[in-house]
C-alpha cells in the first residue's frame, strides 16, 4: 500500500485540467501554495527506456507564493487520473541527470496512486492493447478423395484355336510286285509235257499187264512192245 502523508495538515492541491492531485509535505521548508501539471512529450532519453510503449509524461511542480517552481524535499502523494479501458503496466519517474526509476503504485478504480520522492517527469505506461485480428479462417477439410476406379480386368484372351494336326501322310501304296514272268523257253528245254508226255492208254498194254505175271517180264519183250507202240 501506498502509505498516506502522515501530518494533520498536508498541502493538497488538485490540478483542473488534468486531474492530477498532490499533496504536499507540511514540512517542507518552502510553503507549497500552488500546483502546476502539463501532459508533455517525451524526450530522447525517455523514448529510449519507453522502448515504442504507450504513455502518458506529466510534468509537475509544486510552487509557491510567488509562483515558482519549488524544490521540495519530502516525498508527496499523488493521484492521476487514467484511462479506464486500459491497463497500467508501469509507473516512471525521470529524475533529471539520472537513470528512470519505477515506482510502485496502487489503482483505485480510474486512478492510479503513487509516492512521488521528488518532482519532475512522470509517466504512466499503458500495456499493450491485445490486438485481436480478424478470426483465422476455417481451413476447410480436404476434400475426400474420390476413389480410384477400380482397374478393369484384362479382358481374357481367347484360346488360341488348336494347330489342327497335320494330316497323316497317307502311306505310300505299296508297289506291287513286278509279276515273274514266266521264264522263256529255251529253245533246247523240254516242257512239262515234253519230260513227262501223258501216255494214252494202250488197251494191248493194259491186256498184257494183266496177264503178265509180276515180275515175268523181261526187258526184252518190254523194249519190243515199245517199239510196236
Amino acid at each position: 500500500m501506498i502509505a498516506l502523508l502522515k501530518e494533520d495538515k498536508p498541502a493538497v492541491f488538485v490540478d483542473p485540467v488534468t486531474g492530477v492531485e498532490v499533496q504536499f509535505s507540511n514540512l517542507e521548508t518552502t510553503a507549497i501554495k500552488g500546483l502546476k501539471v502539463a501532459k508533455v512529450e517525451a524526450n530522447q532519453a525517455e523514448k529510449e527506456e519507453l522502448k515504442g510503449r504507450e504513455a502518458t509524461i506529466f510534468d509537475i511542480e509544486g510552487v509557491d507564493a510567488s509562483g515558482k517552481d519549488v524544490d521540495t524535499q519530502h516525498p508527496s502523494l499523488v493521484k492521476i487520473p487514467v484511462d479506464k479501458d486500459k491497463e497500467v503496466e508501469q509507473v516512471l519517474f525521470f529524475p533529471e541527470g539520472q537513470a528512470p526509476q519505477s515506482l510502485a503504485f496502487e489503482r483505485e478504480g480510474d486512478t492510479v496512486i503513487f509516492t512521488a520522492p521528488h518532482f519532475t517527469h512522470y509517466a504512466i505506461v499503458y500495456k499493450a492493447a491485445k490486438t485481436e485480428g480478424p478470426d483465422q479462417p476455417i481451413q476447410p477439410e480436404e476434400p475426400a478423395k474420390p476413389d480410384q476406379p477400380v482397374q478393369p480386368e484384362e479382358p481374357t484372351k481367347p484360346d488360341q484355336p488348336a494347330i489342327p494336326d497335320q494330316p497323316a501322310i497317307p502311306d505310300q501304296p505299296i508297289q506291287p510286285e513286278n509279276p515273274t514272268k514266266p521264264e522263256q523257253p529255251d529253245g533246247n528245254q523240254l516242257t512239262p509235257e515234253q519230260v513227262n508226255p501223258t501216255k494214252p492208254t494202250d488197251p494191248l498194254n493194259q491186256k498184257e499187264k494183266r496177264i503178265r505175271p509180276s515180275g515175268s517180264t523181261s526187258s526184252t519183250s518190254f523194249e519190243s512192245l515199245f517199239n510196236t507202240i
